[in-house]
């Protein structure tokens, strides 16, 4: 119930997933822009701004492990 608030309130998914994670897995998702962009794209509060699974497989964090 506390995350669906703090998401009402306006509060990014990811913000308060990132918010709640211990220091390591935070630092792995800072470090890999790619990453942190796909994340970002996933957590899209607005389902109609949310990418399909297929836009989702042709983003560019995919992109080194397709070739």
């Amino acid at each position: 119930m506390a995350v669906g608030l703090e998401i009402y309130k306006g509060t990014s998914p990811l913000d308060y997933a990132l918010n709640k994670m211990d220091k390591d897995n935070i630092d792995l998702i800072e470090d890999y822009k790619e990453f942190k962009s796909l994340l970002e794209r996933c957590f899209e509060k607005d389902y109609h701004k949310r990418p399909s699974a297929t836009e989702l497989a042709e983003d560019n964090f995919f992109k080194e492990y397709i070739e």
